[in-house]
């Protein structure tokens, strides 16, 4: 059955996502708080088991990637000068 997922999903939707991407939990977290929302992630249960799960905006997830990438990037301690980084 194919349906919204629910705040009690959430445990298996990230233990699914980290299986089948490799993503750490706080990202999976922020990108489903920040970027999809619960309510806008699809999943397929079968027999009481979440089996797929599916953003629907993607797109938007893929943009939490490229934040979190540039996000490591940056140095932990800086100090900021001319609206550069020093």
């Amino acid at each position: 059955m194919y349906r919204l997922m629910q705040p009690s999903d959430r445990a298996a939707v990230v233990a699914l996502w980290q299986k089948e991407r490799g993503d750490t939990a706080e990202f999976i977290n922020t990108a489903m708080d920040r970027f999809a929302g619960e309510q806008n992630v699809y999943v397929a249960e079968e027999n009481g088991q979440i089996e797929a799960a599916a953003p629907e905006v993607q797109r938007q997830v893929e943009e939490a990637r490229r934040v979190q990438k540039e996000q490591s990037k940056q140095p932990e301690h800086h100090e900021r000068r001319n609206d550069r980084w020093m």
